[in-house]
């Protein structure tokens, strides 16, 4: 990753976010569960049309990606 991606970092999150919920036909609530995060909260982002210009911290990130990870190995 170059820094200059970071910039368009929130949008490309809710991006692979979106097609993992659509690939895995996953409800938003189960996502929330299999990753460990609040429901409202990952709504609020995934649904922010940049007025608010919402974003996750760097540590709930981290903890999506790994528990992702753990998804597909485990499935």
């Amino acid at each position: 990753m170059k820094l200059t991606e970071l910039k368009d970092l929130n949008s490309e999150i809710r991006k692979a976010i979106n097609v993992f919920l659509k690939e895995e036909k996953m409800t938003l609530a189960k996502f929330c569960r299999v990753v460990g995060c609040h429901q409202s909260q990952m709504w609020i982002f995934l649904n922010d049309a940049g007025e608010t210009k919402r974003g996750l911290n760097t540590g709930t990130l981290q903890k999506i990606g790994q528990s992702i990870d753990n998804y597909y190995l485990f499935r």
